[in-house]
């Protein structure tokens, strides 16, 4: 991307001012024009998964009446029926309202984790690509021992430091994701610093900051877009996974990863207390995974 101002209602191609529709349609970004049968084949599904799950976090109430803490012994592992769609668990709480109210804590946690991560590591890549000698030397090698430690092995250790919650484990996925973030964001600040438009504002006596504020972070970030969605989706399986250890959300709080866990003791006589916050988290994670190399493949092209 440059740093040419796009206007909706004309635009500039090759020396000539074109108007209307046609206009707008070349101000969008080349490969937003070129989704194919194919890819939107992959990418319709993907949104459509997504769209629903989003519905389910901020409109629970749409979906079920039923409060997800509700136990009734007298139904406890009963099988999906018309009454209760995924059946119930060991208590007698119906597992559809628990995993439609466990999405919210889920995404929560995602987004969390993807922001601490993003912010960070954003900075710690734009310091070193910006200034450059001792100090690039230093944030880098910082990086490189973030980035020999397991990921996962650093979210359980800091998660066993601040404490087990839902929040405290996105914090600990969000911090494990960092070095991740900085040696991308700083690859590209070396990418769109030497570019002509940034040349052409230093030339011109922009200042330092005005150039960075305006041209280097903003294109830096463009390609931060498809690892944002594969983010979301890792971070939806790690702190399903730290629940699942009991690192994460804690009883009763209907967390997917949680609902996973309550429902391993019980595989032969309520698999469904498994199967099916299992297949949330796995049609969630595949639906960000798509997005997300949809998008590195159209930016590449």
């Amino acid at each position: 991307m440059t740093s040419e101002n796009f206007q909706l209602n004309t635009a500039a191609v090759d020396g000539r001012t074109i108007f209307g529709r046609e206009a707008a349609l070349r101000a969008l970004p080349r490969w937003s024009r070129r989704l194919s049968v194919a890819t939107a084949i992959r990418v319709v599904p993907a949104i459509a998964v997504l769209a629903i799950v989003l519905l389910w976090a901020i409109l629970p109430s749409l979906f079920t009446a039923v409060d997800p803490n509700l136990a009734v012994p007298a139904q406890k592992l009963e099988a999906p029926s018309a009454a209760h769609l995924f059946g119930t668990d060991y208590l007698g709480r119906d597992l559809l309202s628990r995993v439609i109210h466990g999405t919210r804590e889920s995404l929560t946690g995602a987004v969390i984790a993807v922001a601490v991560g993003l912010v960070l590591g954003s900075f710690i890549g734009l310091v070193a690509g910006s200034a450059r000698g001792i100090t690039d030397s230093l944030l880098m090698r910082l990086v490189d021992v973030l980035l020999s430690i397991p990921a996962f092995l650093l979210a359980v250790t800091v998660v066993v430091v601040l404490g087990f919650s839902t929040t405290n484990a996105a914090i600990a996925v969000g911090l494990s994701s960092v070095a991740t973030f900085a040696r991308l964001i700083r690859s590209e600040v070396l990418r769109v610093s030497a570019s002509q438009y940034v040349e052409a504002a230093v030339s011109g006596g922009v200042g330092y900051w005005s150039i960075l504020g305006r041209h280097i972070l903003p294109n830096s970030l463009n390609s931060a877009l498809a690892l944002v969605a594969l983010q979301l989706g890792m971070a939806i399986l790690w702190i399903a996974s730290l629940s699942f250890l009991g690192f994460g959300a804690q009883p009763p709080n209907p967390e997917w990863g949680l609902l996973v866990s309550e429902g391993r003791d019980f595989l032969g006589s309520g698999f469904w207390m498994t199967l099916f916050p299992g297949l949330a988290i796995v049609l969630v994670v595949i639906s960000f995974n798509t997005i997300g190399h949809v998008i590195r493949e159209k930016s590449a092209q």
